[in-house]
């Protein structure tokens, strides 16, 4: 009976062993695991071979998946002489063997995953052997050992070979990126002072593979602008710490030629280019801060500055009054007013003004969604009127303030107090109102100013004054006029009359004055005609007939006017403004592409450093016709005393990223509250007491009724509840975020006696110059007797102003490459 049941036993552990040799037969078998990824890949980091510590890794099953950063061929061994298949450039695979330098792989596809596991393996593609050296190992771009910061990169080159040869690595503004080590097969095209990330660089150093993203996603690779690019046209930025040069000592910077022999010699015009230039390019808005090194008496750093390759100072066109226009005018003075435009509202009138005016005021807060949400233009907004309270000391004017919420606000107050509005007589007379509004432009005459005039009643005349059309001429102002009520009185008729002489007198001489600004004669037009829009609603015919702006709009007689007129006229008005100065722009931009190109020349700076010989620059502006190519210049160490420290202007680069991360590390200690400690207080109250239920004869009796109020001390300061639950929170915050995403970890004892500057620079990786912080450890943070509970609440109350900075930041991104990006000043942080 045992040896039956032996032998049985015997039987089916023969038949389940050939079943499972015969299925483990083939490469992919349902024994097969997907390799998790291994600790030197999981944060790239700048230091070839190093592992990321264990408590960095990512969880358990996370796949490795790697990419093919070139086309080649897979082998059915790990030996490299029996080609199985062909792989295309950037295809994704995953690892489930490896074997010295070759790794095996299968086809990277997320359907046949379940939580980082090979679970429909029957649908695996094997793809056979690889050497790794024609793979991208990991998903991160390069992370930096010290900060754990990715390390960011910009395309501007940083050595003139680039320029020498334009057509090999620009066309059409852009940069090609390839697919191959050789730069012949051409992967896609990246924009010119592109922010990107680096991955890998090839075996001779001499190329890098970059990428728009700080991670890749293997589902989405082949959307997303991934080659190789020549080392030459990358720019280091470092991870996230910039500087305003602006703010450095003029005697900090001092720059040497490429082979640090001869001292290059910048004057303040140069600096002031540098400037300049840099300001029209946001990524490259501030100069990165490289090797920054930090004691008790100095501190100093290494950095660059982007210089432009092309010097266009000479250039110029002429207007068609003959005039030259200079491209240094052109791009610092002239494009820069185009795009600010300054809107004035004036309500000039008496009671029908006063009677309307909430609903004037809710008609222009229609006009939120045109005024404030546009990018190309930036604007400001002013109110003047001429009716006010009458206890009120302050007069009824809100200056120009780019913030509309600000401007609003003002005018809502009025509103709200409609009821207690009173004509200002006296201090307004004839449209004083007007010339109130005309003066509010005085420091922005070379910007686009209009004036909208709301109000029913002109004054004594058919005729505008001429001092005040003088006035609208000098500050550039497009008039819009707008009448509430039409009666029958004369005055009624000369607020159009006059409205639209002001408009007649002013437009002919404002269209002379934009004659310095045109460059081809087809702009130009011989006078300034009206066109009706609707019934009684006319504007000065522009572009067709008119070169300037120009609204009158009016009722019926005995009518009012509906306000939706008001709002439809402002907009039309802003339209053709903005169309007006964008052309303007335009042709101006086309004008220097056409016709000053000739005048210009490679930078002397660029020049002196390389010291290469002066050429044409015509191959460059072939293939960059739209960009301002600019280069790097290096700058020697700069070493300032520790007291100038405090007033350098920091910066950060962040991405999107990093800027959610840097938000919730101040919101954490912002979201603490200290609570007080509170006694009750007992108040004697008079009470009415009937003593012989005669009504005269009440007497006053002393009753107790008891007040919460906070505890003081002696010194009148409040007194708080137990604050060691708040400081024990705020500790382990800090703690918590000590190590992230660091190689080089800083133990708790250590990071206790750390002072909290150090701290915090160790997080944000900028420079804290903050007296409280410096004087303070970590661990005096749970102590009573270092940092009193007042002081406490004082820096809980800092960190909630510094969220507040953050979080109005938010709304003040500028985009590279299609990513987001942040400039982060010194004073938004902590």
């Amino acid at each position: 009976m045992k040896k039956n049941c032996l032998s049985i036993l015997l039987k089916r552990g023969w038949i389940c062993g050939s079943i499972i040799c015969l299925a483990a037969c083939g490469p992919v078998h349902r024994f097969t695991r997907v390799k998790n990824v291994p600790r030197e890949y999981v944060r790239n980091y700048s230091a070839e071979g190093v592992k990321a510590p264990r408590s960095l890794s990512l969880f358990k099953h996370d796949p490795w998946i790697v990419f093919a950063n070139e086309p080649g061929t897979t082998y059915l061994s790990p030996s490299g002489k029996n080609e199985m298949r062909s792989v295309n450039y950037m295809d994704a695979f995953l690892v489930i063997k490896r074997k010295g330098d070759w790794l095996q792989l299968i086809q990277y596809d997320p359907a046949i995953l379940k939580n980082g596991k090979l679970k429909e393996w029957k649908q695996a593609r094997y793809c056979g052997w690889i050497n790794r050296d024609n793979l991208l190992l990991t998903r991160s771009g390069v992370t930096d050992i010290a900060t754990g910061f990715k390390n960011k990169q910009v395309v501007m080159p940083a050595d003139s070979a680039a320029l020498a040869e334009p057509e090999t690595y620009f066309v059409d503004d852009s940069v090609k990126l390839f697919k191959d080590t050789d730069l012949t097969q051409e992967a896609g095209r990246i924009p010119f002072y592109g922010i990107v990330y680096p991955y890998q660089a090839s075996a001779d150093k001499g190329c890098v593979l970059v990428a728009d993203r700080p991670k890749l996603d293997a589902d989405s690779i082949g959307g997303m602008p991934v080659g190789w690019i020549d080392r030459r046209l990358l720019t280091e930025i470092g991870q996230q710490l910039h500087v305003d040069i602006a703010s450095l000592p003029d005697s900090a910077l001092l720059f040497k030629d490429s082979e640090r022999k001869d001292t290059l010699t910048l004057a303040s015009d140069d600096m002031r280019q540098v400037w300049e230039f840099a300001g029209r390019h946001p990524a490259i808005r501030y100069s990165p801060v490289l090797s920054y090194r930090h004691n008790d008496t100095a501190f100093c750093f290494r950095t660059h500055v982007p210089m432009p390759v092309i010097d266009k100072r000479e250039s110029y066109v002429l207007n068609v009054n003959g005039h030259p226009i200079y491209y240094g005018t052109f791009k610092n003075k002239i494009e820069k007013d185009l795009q600010k435009i300054n809107l004035v509202f004036v309500l000039e009138g008496k009671d029908k003004a006063i009677d309307q005016f909430p609903a004037v005021v809710n008609a222009i807060q229609g006009l939120q969604s045109q005024l404030a949400n546009d990018e190309s233009f930036s604007f400001k907004f002013g109110a003047v009127l001429t009716f006010n309270e009458p206890d009120s000391r302050e007069d009824p004017i809100c200056k120009l303030t780019p913030d509309y919420m600000e401007f609003l606000d003002f005018l809502s107050d009025k509103a709200r107090n409609a009821e207690k509005l009173k004509p200002v007589y006296g201090r307004f007379g004839s449209w004083s109102g007007v010339r109130t509004g005309v003066e509010l432009f005085n420091k922005c005459r070379n910007e686009s100013n209009v004036l909208v005039v709301v109000g029913d009643k002109g004054f004594n005349s058919e005729w505008a004054d001429s001092t005040l059309v003088d006035r609208l001429v000098e500050n550039n102002c497009r008039l819009l006029g707008f009448q509430l009520y039409g009666g029958e009185p004369d005055n009624f008729n000369n607020f159009v009359l006059q409205i639209g002489n002001m408009i007649d007198c002013s437009a002919p001489r404002i269209s002379r004055k934009k004659r310095e600004l045109i460059v081809y004669p087809e702009q130009l037009r011989n006078g300034n005609e009206y066109a009706e829009v609707n019934h009684n609603t006319y504007c000065l015919d522009f572009p067709n007939r008119s070169m300037t702006q120009g609204w009158l709009v009016f009722p019926q007689k005995n009518e009012s006017l509906e306000l939706e007129g008001l709002t439809t006229a402002v907009d039309s008005m802003l339209l053709q403004v903005k169309f007006d100065n964008t052309l303007l722009g335009n042709s101006l931009t086309r004008a220097f592409e056409e016709v000053g190109t000739h005048r210009y020349k490679l930078d002397s700076t660029l020049v002196d450093y390389y010291h290469i010989r002066k050429s044409g620059v015509q191959p460059i502006l072939s293939v960059l016709p739209g960009v301002e190519p600019g280069w790097k210049l290096p700058a020697a160490p700069v070493v300032l005393p520790d007291s100038l420290s405090s007033v350098t202007d920091y910066y950060l680069l962040v991405n999107e990223e990093e800027f959610k991360r840097l938000r919730k590390y101040v919101e954490v200690p912002a979201k603490l509250v200290l609570d007080y400690k509170y006694e009750a207080v007992r108040k004697k109250k008079q009470a009415k007491t009937d003593i012989c239920n005669c009504p005269d004869d009440d007497l006053s009796a002393d009753t107790e009724e008891a007040t919460i109020r906070v505890k003081t001390d002696s010194l009148n300061i409040p007194e708080y509840a137990p604050t060691r639950r708040v400081r024990r929170q705020l500790v382990r915050h800090l703690l918590s975020e000590r190590n992230r995403d660091k190689y080089c970890k800083t133990g708790r004892r250590d990071f206790l006696n750390m002072p909290l500057s150090e701290a915090l620079q160790r997080f944000t990786s900028c420079p804290v110059d903050y007296p409280f912080f410096e004087v303070y450890r970590v661990k005096d943070l749970r102590k009573k007797e270092m940092i009193t509970d007042v002081e406490l609440d004082g820096l809980i109350e800092y960190f909630k102003e510094k969220k507040k900075l953050l979080d109005e930041a938010a709304g003040k991104a500028f985009w590279s490459n299609g990513q987001t990006y942040y400039w982060i000043s010194r004073d938004l942080l902590p």
